[in-house]
């Protein structure tokens, strides 16, 4: 089981039991984008016809891109270097 990204990396119960609740408050927001996302959209589309896991990739990268700017505008000015 070493190595496994579905094993909680907690050593004890009351960090599990936070582990557990993190990764259920990220499902369900996941799946509130979803719903948002599908009413949002042109189409009569429902949200179980949209996939979890490409739900999920475009937050993650959504979270990224965030990063991404948020960390040029805190260092990159005081170098003076500019980010297209």
């Amino acid at each position: 089981m070493l190595g496994n990204h579905l094993t909680l990396r907690s050593r004890l119960p009351e960090l599990e039991k936070q582990e557990l609740w993190g990764v259920m408050l990220t499902y369900n927001l996941v799946r509130y984008q979803m719903v948002q996302v599908c009413f949002n959209f042109k189409g009569n589309y429902l949200p179980y016809q949209l996939s979890f896991n490409g739900v999920l990739a475009v937050v993650v990268e959504d979270i990224r891109r965030y990063e991404r700017k948020l960390l040029a505008r805190t260092f990159l000015p005081r170098f003076d270097i500019s980010v297209s």
